[in-house]
């Protein structure tokens, strides 16, 4: 066992009442609240983080938050809305960035932003926008390529 070995454990849950920022409806959500331990060469611990998740059930975005269960039930729908940010995983994160990364591989990035775009949640602005505009880059250099190709004597 080399390197660093995440170990993630539920430590508490609860019932929240939840405004989604997302799609503004207001659910009864389960909020999960989970411990991650890091750990170097499976035993010495090098990091403990806690994080409170939740998943609306309309839309089905997660979010996250560092917020205690105790703090989140005091709270007003509203403002605990204002206190969580939506998750967005790696995998997404990945497609996106690598998709810029090879732009100017026009077919490839294009494949990487079209699954990109199917897998980025519509809530999370900024890494849609991200794949859209990549997605509508790499369509143009691909028409370009496919333009050449087709012209060249």
């Amino acid at each position: 066992m080399h390197g660093i070995s995440e170990d993630r454990q539920l430590t508490r849950d609860a019932g929240f009442r939840f405004q989604c920022p997302s799609c503004d409806s207001k659910n009864l959500v389960d909020a999960l609240r989970f411990k991650t331990t890091n750990k170097w060469l499976g035993f010495i611990t090098i990091w403990v983080t806690y994080e409170t998740a939740l998943k609306c059930l309309e839309c089905l975005a997660t979010f996250r938050s560092a917020i205690d269960l105790d703090e989140l039930t005091q709270l007003t729908p509203d403002q605990a809305s204002g206190r969580f940010r939506l998750g967005i995983g790696l995998v997404e994160k990945f497609l996106v960035l690598v998709g810029w990364l090879l732009i100017v591989v026009g077919p490839l990035s294009f494949i990487l932003f079209v699954a990109a775009w199917f897998m980025v949640p519509r809530a999370t602005r900024g890494w849609r926008r991200a794949a859209v505009v990549g997605l509508a880059v790499s369509a143009m250099i691909t028409s370009v390529t496919i333009m050449a190709v087709i012209l060249a004597p």
